[in-house]
């Protein structure tokens, strides 16, 4: 595991766009990896690691929901499809931990915090989205440094009923979705 590279990888996710798209090219010059970007500058890019890990980054419904709960009355209430909604999913039994697979769930944790989910995509490697920036393909440790080095795999949920147990969370933490 390089550390540099990872700390570079944290700054590439920073950049704006356009930006990353050539530094991934620069940090190839200076360091050994296989990080490939699989989105590209006219890619829409508005969703995160969890929507894209879960499959659900172009879902209408849950895209209405989340308009509600940044723009509508429930704004204040702070409620995301994050890190938080996959601990919700574990600590329910909606996610069943399995050995490495392709197509399981990544997730790593730092100080048993969820902070990075992506997908499976062959032995040792993963697709992920990092942050607000684009969507990659690398190996596991090959990603920004804050996403620490505790990697756990899960079994996939079907996009429905993560969908429906968004909706669950989101009105367990006082949302008001009638």
């Amino acid at each position: 595991m390089d550390i540099l590279l990872r700390r570079s990888l944290s700054e590439l996710a920073t950049l704006d766009r356009a930006e990353q798209l050539t530094q991934i090219e620069v940090l190839r010059e200076g360091f050994e990896h296989s990080v490939v970007m699989l989105s590209n500058s006219e890619s829409d890019l508005r969703y995160n690691c969890v929507m894209y890990a879960l499959g659900l980054q172009d879902h209408a419904d849950l895209y209405q929901l989340l308009v509600h709960l940044t723009y509508g009355a429930d704004r204040s209430l702070d409620i995301f499809m994050d890190t938080g909604y996959l601990q919700m999913l574990i600590d329910s039994g909606h996610l069943q931990e399995m050995h490495e697979s392709e197509n399981c769930l990544v997730i790593y944790r730092v100080s048993d915090k969820i902070t990075h989910i992506g997908l499976s995509v062959a032995p040792g490697r993963m697709a992920s989205k990092w942050g607000t920036a684009h969507l990659f393909e690398h190996d596991f440790f090959e990603s920004p440094l804050e996403y620490g080095d505790d990697v756990k795999f899960y079994v996939p949920i079907d996009r429905e009923s993560a969908v429906d147990q968004f909706f669950e969370y989101a009105k367990a933490k006082g949302a008001s979705l009638d």
